[in-house]
C-alpha cells in the first residue's frame, strides 16, 4: 500500500494498493483545492471565494472607490490563508469629467 500526498494548494491523502501483478489497485481518497473564505469589509472592500495561489481585485464597497484608479488586490497563499491588501479604497464618488 502506499500513500501520496496531494500536491501544494490541495488538501488531502491518496491510497492506493499495489497487486501481486505489479500494478496498481483500489485507488481512494481526494485532493481538494484549498481555498481562501470570501470576505467582507476588509480595508473598505469585498473579497470573493479565492482559489490558493489565485490573486484577485478587491470590490470596494458602497461610497468609496479605488485608489488612483486602481482597484484593490490580494492574494489567496497555497496554504489557504488571504494575504495582505496591496492598494486601497478610498471614501468618495467616481466623477466623470466631459471634455468640451
Amino acid at each position: 500500500m502506499a500513500q501520496v500526498a496531494c500536491p501544494a494548494g490541495y488538501a488531502g491523502t491518496i491510497t492506493a494498493l499495489c497487486n501481486v501483478f505489479g500494478t496498481w489497485k483500489d485507488a481512494s481518497g481526494v485532493c481538494v483545492q484549498l481555498k481562501c473564505a470570501a470576505q467582507q469589509n476588509v480595508s473598505f472592500a469585498n473579497w470573493s471565494d479565492t482559489p490558493a495561489n489565485t490573486t484577485v481585485n478587491g470590490t470596494c464597497i458602497d461610497n468609496y472607490i479605488p485608489a488612483n484608479g486602481i482597484p484593490p488586490k490580494r492574494t489567496c497563499r497555497i496554504n489557504g490563508e488571504w494575504n495582505e491588501v496591496m492598494g486601497s479604497c478610498i471614501y468618495g464618488t467616481a466623477r466623470h469629467w466631459a471634455v468640451k
